[in-house]
């Protein structure tokens, strides 16, 4: 069902379009057949669909590595079950199958130093970092076949050492998943409907498809070219095994705020636990902020997904780091069926914090966080501000003035409009927040802030997820 929020939505992707498209096929230009979208705000979930397939708010997506958090979540609850403790060594856990293939003499040292919260918080030092799958209706193998190296994956084994970084690893979740099925002797999708998603009324999520079940997204190449399979498989349930709606994963979300009250199916202190940095931007499962907790997911042949849950988490903020205050009981998850489809999350989840006037808290998941997000509404202002950033920032770039006075920036004289972006500003120091303007055509954002006491220019390229600051070589007077 439409609302305010989703239309208004629907009006910032139609814009960006050549004016005589409707909502999906710009998206489709894009990259993206269908997008699924849900809002949790002040506690109340609402969901809508953009798709030019036919697929609806309740269409079956794969939820991609986000599985990966809900294993956690279904793990520690087990934890406080009496069943094992995250400190406790994952060897004396694990079926003897799974020690014999990970017993090495030359790693035996650090396979017996690793823990349950090291598998959780990617810091066990173990390899696999993601899964391809297995094409609908082939074989899959069991989860022994493909620790052994045998299935389509290589053989699970030590990247780093127990505790040296953070190493993403898929294959450390799925020895997490032996260990919650040794404990329990239930299958890994047994514990998580007796634990997450019966408790949780996560009503659309499953790790095997019924039969009966027709309303299912199929994958693509990109916005117009549908892959040869509709899906794969995956038979690490736990790291990537997971079918779901945005809105069964904003339940989860609430699940985690909840608990973090007292009130949620994790004690408070377990969920203080989980969402406390480990290392650089991770916790157990998630990958948090100071306002907030999140994930990102990608499955062959073509899912993408994110989901992010604001929350204040001051335990985790950074020396130096600017308060900004975060909506209650508020999150935003989004799905797509592309392999592509990962810049159009991105440009919906700041759409939607643009238009909701919530803070772009927590959306990285161990990338950068570096977007291109749509244009502002036609007929936004920009900050006469802008002009004093006019002059040239690092080796080649230019920020000048268009014939009607606006903002024009580029290279080597390749000059291209500058246009407001649809992304909430962030603040910058000296009481301001920053200016965000897209490069006209291209997934180039520039923003305009403060750092030390001076003007800095942010180079977002959304392509790449990446950015840089561009230093001043030459300050041209403002005419403002």
């Amino acid at each position: 069902m439409s609302s305010p929020l989703f239309d208004q939505l629907e009006e910032l992707v139609r814009q960006s379009g050549n004016g005589s498209q409707n909502t999906a096929q710009v998206l489709q230009d894009l990259g993206v057949p269908s997008a699924t979208i849900a809002v949790l705000d002040d506690g109340e979930i609402s969901s809508y669909c953009i798709s030019s397939i036919g697929d609806d708010p309740d269409t079956l997506f794969q939820a991609c590595s986000i599985s990966k958090p809900a294993a956690v979540m279904a793990a520690l609850r087990l934890v406080e079950e009496g069943h094992f403790a995250i400190t406790d060594p994952i060897r004396p856990l694990l079926p003897a199958e799974i020690v014999d293939i990970l017993i090495d003499r030359r790693t035996e040292a650090a396979l017996n130093s690793v823990t349950v919260a090291r598998l959780m918080s990617h810091t066990a030092g173990l390899s696999i970092s993601g899964f391809p799958g297995y094409p609908y209706g082939t074989d899959v193998p069991d989860v022994a076949t493909l620790l052994k190296g045998t299935g389509n994956t290589m053989k699970i084994s030590f990247s780093s050492l127990p505790g040296a970084e953070f190493i993403y690893s898929g294959g450390g979740i799925t020895l997490l998943q032996c260990i919650m099925e040794k404990a329990t002797g239930l299958s890994l999708p047994e514990i998580m409907k007796k634990y997450i998603l019966d408790p949780l009324e996560m009503t659309r999520s499953f790790y095997q498809l019924s039969p009966e079940e027709t309303n299912v997204s199929r994958c693509f190449y990109h916005g117009y070219t549908e892959t040869e399979y509709k899906w794969h498989c995956q038979p690490e349930q736990a790291a990537a095994g997971l079918w779901t709606t945005p809105r069964d994963l904003l339940r989860l979300v609430k699940a985690v705020q909840d608990s973090l009250a007292g009130t949620g199916v994790l004690q408070k202190s377990t969920a203080q636990t989980m969402l406390t940095r480990v290392t650089q931007n991770i916790a157990l499962g998630w990958f948090i902020g100071s306002k907030g907790f999140c994930h990102t997911g990608g499955n062959m042949p073509g899912w993408k997904c994110f989901v992010s849950g604001f929350q204040d988490l001051p335990w985790n903020a950074k020396d130096g780091e600017i308060d900004e205050p975060v909506p209650k009981r508020s999150g935003i998850a989004i799905m797509t069926n592309s392999a592509v489809g990962l810049p159009v999350v991105f440009k919906l989840f700041a759409a939607i914090c643009y238009l909701k006037n919530w803070p772009l808290v927590v959306r990285s998941s161990g990338g950068g966080d570096a977007i291109a997000p749509l244009a502002a509404p036609a007929g936004t202002v920009i900050r006469e501000e802008w002009k004093d950033w006019i002059g040239e920032w690092g080796d080649n770039w230019r920020i000048a003035t268009d014939q009607l006075g606006g903002p024009m920036a580029g290279v080597d004289g390749v000059m291209l409009l500058l246009k407001p972006a649809a992304i909430s500003p962030s603040p910058c120091g000296k009481g301001q927040s920053t200016i965000d303007l897209l490069v006209d055509g291209t997934e180039l954002m520039l923003r305009l802030g403060w750092k030390d006491d001076q003007r800095s220019v942010e180079l977002w390229n959304g392509a790449l997820a990446s950015s840089s600051t561009l230093e001043c070589t030459q300050q041209e007077t403002s005419t403002r």
